[in-house]
């Protein structure tokens, strides 16, 4: 599933695939446009109903970011939904944006990859994929 390089050029295939699910529009914008611009494929939705419905149409993207306003009636629940519609263990790995330390509690009893606070630094989500998908190549 992974163990594929991030930081492939735009013209080759692209590296990964992320489906971002965020409430907030300037954090989805950000996120797709710094992924995009990384080789990634990025799906990047609004709203938890419309990332299950696309999952539908898609194969599981390589990792997941999530990011709420209420990450316990939001982010946690689409989590929750995933891992029982797939599985845990087929569930690619889920990486959560912190608002608040709250976030970050939730995420742990998840078993989400890492939380990472907002604003986003590009270099941190960027070396977080790269971490990931080392240790996703190790197994």
């Amino acid at each position: 599933m992974f163990g594929k390089n991030l930081f492939k050029s735009r013209r080759q295939t692209p590296a990964a695939s992320v489906l971002i699910v965020s409430d907030d529009r300037d954090t989805l914008s950000t996120l797709q446009t710094m992924l995009t611009d990384n080789g990634f494929t990025v799906y990047a939705l609004a709203n938890v109903t419309t990332a299950l419905a696309l999952l539908n149409e898609i194969d599981l993207p390589d990792v997941f970011i999530c990011d709420f306003v209420e990450p316990l009636t939001e982010g946690v629940g689409f989590i929750k939904k995933l891992q029982i519609h797939y599985g845990k263990s087929a569930l690619p790995p889920a990486v959560f944006l912190m608002d608040s330390p709250d976030d970050e509690t939730a995420a742990s009893e998840l078993g989400v990859y890492d939380v990472l606070p907002k604003p986003v630094q590009e270099e941190r989500l960027l070396q977080c994929l790269t971490l990931l998908s080392d240790r996703s190549a190790a197994v």
